[in-house]
C-alpha cells in the first residue's frame, strides 16, 4: 500500500485521525452517552451573536472540550519516535468536524415544538 501525503480525506471525514476519534466516541456505549450528553449541554448553553450561530457555537465549545479530554489523556513520557508519531496523529484530528456532526444530531434528535419548530 502506498500512503499519498495529499489524500487526506477517509471514509467522508477529514482524515484517517479524525475518522478513527469519531469511531472510537460512536463505538462504545458509554463513552457514546457521554457525549452525547456533552454535545446536548453545548447546544443548551449555547448562545447565538453578532459571529456566531447557536449551531456554530455550541460546535466550537464542544470541540474545545473534545480536545481538552483528548489531550488530558495523552501519555507524557519522554521524546521518541512513537511520541512524534502520536503527536502527528493528534494534530490532524479535526475536532471541530467531530463536534459539527455530533451538534447536527443532537438537533435532529431533539423534540421541537410544532409551531415553532424550535428545540424544547
Amino acid at each position: 500500500m502506498t500512503i499519498n501525503s495529499t489524500d487526506t480525506a477517509y471514509n467522508g471525514w477529514t482524515n484517517y485521525a479524525t475518522w478513527s476519534l469519531a469511531q472510537q466516541l460512536n463505538n462504545e456505549e458509554g463513552t457514546y452517552g457521554y457525549w452525547h450528553e456533552r454535545a446536548l449541554k453545548a447546544y443548551q448553553h449555547a448562545s447565538g451573536g453578532p459571529v456566531f450561530t447557536r449551531r456554530e457555537q455550541a460546535t466550537l465549545d464542544l470541540a474545545k472540550c473534545l480536545k481538552a479530554d483528548v489531550d488530558a489523556h495523552v501519555p507524557t513520557t519522554g521524546a521518541g519516535f512513537y511520541t512524534d508519531i502520536l503527536n502527528a496523529g493528534l494534530a490532524v484530528i479535526d475536532y471541530n468536524k467531530i463536534a459539527e456532526r455530533w451538534i447536527a444530531a443532537v438537533i435532529e434528535a431533539a423534540p421541537k415544538n410544532e409551531d415553532t419548530n424550535v428545540i424544547v
